[in-house]
């Protein structure tokens, strides 16, 4: 599995979800995004802080 992630859509419900999977099974630094810098701050503040 590769080390780096990018999520489109992050603070959607699938997003979200595969957001808080990733870090559980892998050791992959993720990217996520969102429509706005706040929503994307958002869910990668509540998410890992592995994510970038």
């Amino acid at each position: 599995m590769s080390n780096k992630v990018f999520i489109l859509g992050g603070r959607g419900r699938i997003g979200a979800s595969v957001g808080q999977d990733i870090p559980t099974r892998t050791e992959a630094k993720i990217t996520i995004t969102g429509r706005t810098l706040q929503a994307r701050d958002d869910i990668a503040e509540y998410l890992s802080p592995r994510a970038i």
